[in-house]
């Protein structure tokens, strides 16, 4: 689930970059199913590795910013149609000139 953008401007001399910060949410699963979510969570939280959310995003090529930075991750539970999930919430912070 990507959510609404904050989008600042000009942030450096001569109006050169600007900067979003994107919250992104990932469902990880059914609340009740503790012991998957738990297993989930963890390589999703993780710094490192293949599943690690901040190693993917800031791995990456990217064309349209400099910079990519995952900056924090909270987890809550969220209801959808009275089912419990619980979503593991991303702050990405992205950065560049956008050349």
């Amino acid at each position: 689930m990507v959510s609404y953008p904050k989008i600042s401007w000009d942030e450096t001399y001569a109006r050169g970059a600007d900067r979003m910060t994107l919250p992104v949410g990932i469902m990880v699963g059914l609340s009740s199913d503790a012991k998957s979510v738990a297993a989930a969570l963890s390589a999703y939280l993780a710094a490192t590795g293949t599943r690690s959310i901040k190693a993917v995003l800031e791995s990456g090529t990217y064309t349209a910013f400099d910079v990519l930075t995952v900056m924090s991750a909270e987890v809550d539970v969220v209801d959808v149609g009275a089912v419990s999930y619980v979503r593991a919430n991303f702050e990405l912070d992205i950065y560049g000139t956008g050349a």
